[in-house]
């Protein structure tokens, strides 16, 4: 069986690819919504709300200030954004761990769920760009989940301070379609502390021998060692035992 550092690799590369695309959707200037790809999947950016969507109707799309963006001044421009934002968009544990088992395994692509895989792309690789700290956070989220025994665990309700948690466009003064409420603040945080006090949760929980300790505004600083070994324990070692 190929080791969990292997796999750990694979997704990197894999994850580092949709990235640099992702990176370069935000600034580009083009004559309709910029698009990157994932498993054999093509996907939209809203450069505005900086969010990674499935393809849709043009008619939605408008631009502001040279970025491009959804429309959600109609009934199918809610939905549509709601799929990724605000109170009904949904990602298990389990589920992030199976769709990057399935990007590790690499082509021909298993079937998957494009909206499910949009989810994930928003906690894998636009929340680090948008926030960068936040990356080790997502996996040490996933990981401790896992870790415990709760892989139905909801991770968009666990994590502070998403970019899909609301729609940052929304305008309370505006006329709103029907569904319009599902972008909105809504789904009551797990967590309602600022992101430094997360990590401190963390660290407490993924290594207790530095409980109690006071780490500063940099929490994982000088952890990096023992955090990644946790994350390729329990996260690569599931794709390890299922790629074998």
């Amino acid at each position: 069986m190929r080791s969990t550092d292997h796999w750990a690799e694979v997704a990197r590369d894999a994850l580092r690819e949709v990235r640099e695309e992702y990176v370069r959707a935000l600034g580009t200037s083009s004559p309709e919504a910029p698009e990157i790809s994932c498993m054999g999947k093509d996907f939209q950016v809203d450069q505005v709300r900086r969010v990674i969507l499935t393809p849709q109707d043009p008619e939605f799309w408008a631009v502001r200030d040279g970025k491009w963006y959804v429309r959600a001044d109609s009934l199918p421009g809610c939905l549509h954004l709601s799929s990724v934002i605000g109170t009904e968009r949904s990602l298990l544990a389990v589920g992030f761990v199976d769709l990057l088992t399935r990007l590790c395994a690499g082509p021909p692509w298993r079937a998957v769920s494009e909206s499910e895989l949009a989810a994930f792309l928003n906690l894998a690789v636009a929340e680090g760009v948008v926030h960068p700290r936040a990356d080790r956070a997502i996996w040490l989220t996933v990981s401790r989940e896992l870790a415990s025994g709760r892989a139905d665990a909801e991770l968009n309700a666990l994590l502070p301070e998403l970019i899909t948690d609301h729609d940052v466009l929304y305008d309370p003064e505006a006329p709103a379609p029907r569904f319009a409420e599902r972008l909105v603040p809504g789904r009551a945080k797990k967590f309602d502390g600022t992101p430094e006090a997360y990590e401190r949760q963390l660290l407490d929980a993924v290594l207790p021998a530095e409980r109690g300790r006071a780490p500063g505004p940099e929490p994982f600083a000088g952890h990096e060692e023992p955090l990644g070994a946790y994350v390729r324990e329990h996260v690569f070692g599931r794709v390890a035992a299922a790629l074998g």
